[in-house]
């Protein structure tokens, strides 16, 4: 089943078609994350900090990652993270304050980078949440691990 999005803003109107059924879509200002119901990872938008998984300014129309079996996905003013159904959580785009948990990496991490389980304690990852300074991340044990500025 495909997807069409249609975005509006008081001087236009733009469509996209989407080949592919949304599952979750996570976006914020111009970018935007679809996760897929078969876990694959489609970006769209302004790629500020390289927030959406690759070098580049913009991508225009809906971009496959080079990831697959992704079970949640969050994004937010410069950053991304995803979780895939074996527990690893990948982080890209703003890491100021070690937002997506990289510790000694530099503040913008350009592609798709694995984050320590250390960071979550290796408990199993139900969502995902980067915010401006920090990111959250929520474990089926009911843990919540604040990565960045507290």
């Amino acid at each position: 089943m495909a997807s069409h999005v249609t975005k509006y803003d008081e001087y236009t109107s733009t469509s996209v078609d989407i080949p592919f059924s949304i599952k979750k879509v996570s976006a914020y200002a111009s970018s935007v994350m679809f996760l897929t119901r078969e876990g694959r990872v489609f970006a769209l938008g302004s790629n500020v900090n390289c927030c959406l998984g690759e070098e580049g300014d913009e991508i225009t129309t809906p971009k496959e990652l080079k990831i697959s079996n992704v079970i949640d996905v969050g994004t937010s003013d410069n950053k991304t993270l995803l979780v895939t159904k074996d527990n690893v959580l990948y982080g890209c785009g703003g890491n100021d304050y070690t937002a997506l948990g990289l510790q000694g990496k530099g503040s913008v991490i350009r592609t798709l980078t694995v984050v320590p389980s250390r960071v979550y304690k290796n408990e199993k990852i139900l969502l995902v949440a980067p915010a401006y300074s920090f990111s959250i991340v929520v474990t089926e044990e009911s843990n919540m691990f604040l990565l960045g500025q507290k």
